[in-house]
């Protein structure tokens, strides 16, 4: 149930990339379970970070998302504040 309504809160993000995610079971399992015991945005942030890899170009630092995690199947970048935002999709009322 949940991983509709956080499906249908990113599908409703102004944000294009946030939009391309696919969310599925193995990448929200963690954080649900842990929500009752109220997990804190950077909980939330870190819990989604397991399933992300780092690349830096430059001084930037982005979030490699992988293709099983879009809607297309085509690996995507993040920015730090895009997962951000992803992460208070978790945290709603």
């Amino acid at each position: 149930m949940l991983l509709k309504i956080v499906q249908k809160e990113i599908n409703g993000c102004e944000n294009e990339n946030i939009r391309k995610l696919k969310i599925i079971r193995s990448f929200i399992k963690k954080t649900v379970m842990t929500i009752p015991y109220n997990i804190s945005l950077f909980g939330v942030q870190e819990q989604m970070k397991e399933h992300l890899s780092v690349y830096k170009e430059g001084n930037k630092k982005f979030y490699k998302v992988p293709a099983e995690f879009t809607k297309n199947n085509e690996i995507i970048y993040l920015y730090p504040s895009e997962v951000n935002k992803l992460a208070l999709s978790f945290l709603m009322d």
